[in-house]
């Protein structure tokens, strides 16, 4: 058994999810020390305990992410991210700490970095350097400086990790030795397949998005809409509180998804081949880079913003992403398992060595 530190980002459920999975695979062989704040702490708590940290947050202004807001808020809250990390340093050395796995926690990172601990990444596509340097091939001068300011962010969030796990839907071209892809660390799969009910399930990030019910309420069909922050009936519309147990039952009779883009969602998506219709949230490259490549599989559709017509539109050719969805290739989602397992060893092993 090897003593682990796990930290999680704590903005949104996505990390905290794919965390969750991983937790479970590997709590019986380690022994486990996880650091998140925020969303992921609330989620990873009901099952193991989960020492708070100081998490980064996105700001939002009228449904895109605010650059300006989200620096100047994590900015001045810099002397809390000093006092953490020295506070994690203290905690790392008392409890003999022998690997460090980051899904995209920048505190534990550094605390890697500075104590010489090796440091396990666990990145979205579009959260790893290597990705997203290979993705700026080809594109416009705009895309080039979305991208290097995507590349720029990475960089601090995890400026060094010794190896990289890199689950993705679509096939990559990495440049590093020490970077790996695999399959998407999903929970559907598991699941057994239940009779669809006819209704789209809706998740967003944000609150703010009446536009969006808006164009729901014109339809004649039915919604269950998540990530808004009421719960009730309102027309053809439920909104629901996020309960995972209760999300994933909806996720899977769903006839398709509505999403903002975010990996999990979408990864889960195909899993289950479920259409999609992505509104990516502006401001946010990573979300609308992984919309695009789903888009481009033929799995569902990108829009700018969410209407009557778009969702139509959307709605009439479903059939054409059912079929590119069924003649997928199929994907074996318990792979990540024994990859995991060589990682951790590997890099235990460099350490006792």
């Amino acid at each position: 058994m090897v003593d682990i530190l796990y930290g999680v980002a704590g903005e949104g459920y996505g990390h905290a999810i794919r965390a969750g999975i991983i937790l479970e695979h590997i709590h019986p062989k380690h022994h486990l020390n996880i650091v998140a704040g925020g969303k992921a702490r609330h989620y990873l708590k009901r099952a193991y305990p989960v020492r708070n940290i100081h998490h980064f947050r996105l700001i939002y202004r009228r449904g895109r992410v605010s650059q300006w807001g989200t620096f100047l808020r994590n900015a001045l809250l810099f002397p809390v991210f000093v006092k953490e990390l020295f506070s994690l340093l203290r905690f790392i050395r008392q409890k003999n700490i022998r690997l460090i796995i980051t899904d995209f926690e920048p505190i534990s990172c550094y605390a890697s970095l500075l104590l010489g601990i090796p440091c396990l990444a666990v990145d979205f596509p579009f959260l790893n350097k290597d990705v997203l340097a290979q993705s700026a091939k080809g594109k416009s001068l705009k895309e080039k400086k979305d991208l290097f300011l995507a590349r720029a962010v990475v960089s601090l969030f995890t400026p060094k990790a010794d190896y990289h796990l890199v689950p993705t839907f679509f096939p990559l071209s990495l440049q590093t030795a020490n970077t790996e892809e695999l399959p998407p660390i999903i929970r559907f799969p598991l699941k057994p397949k239940i009779k669809e009910n006819g209704c789209f399930l809706v998740y967003q990030t944000t609150h703010t998005d009446e536009g969006l019910v808006s164009a729901l309420q014109h339809l004649p069909y039915q919604f269950i809409a998540y990530g808004f922050s009421h719960s009730g009936k309102k027309g053809n519309i439920i909104f629901r509180k996020f309960d995972d147990g209760e999300f994933m039952d909806d996720f899977c009779r769903s006839r398709a998804i509505i999403s903002s883009g975010g990996f999990s969602v979408i990864a889960e998506a195909i899993a289950l081949k479920k259409p999609m219709l992505v509104i990516p949230i502006k401001g946010q490259s990573e979300r609308n880079l992984n919309a695009r490549m789903m888009q481009d599989l033929g799995f569902g559709m990108v829009v700018e913003a969410l209407t009557a017509a778009a969702i139509e539109d959307f709605i009439n050719r479903l059939p054409i992403f059912r079929k590119n969805l069924e003649v997928s290739e199929r994907t074996d989602y318990g792979a990540f398992s024994a990859v995991l397992d060589k990682a951790i060893a590997r890099l235990t092993k460099t350490r006792k060595e």
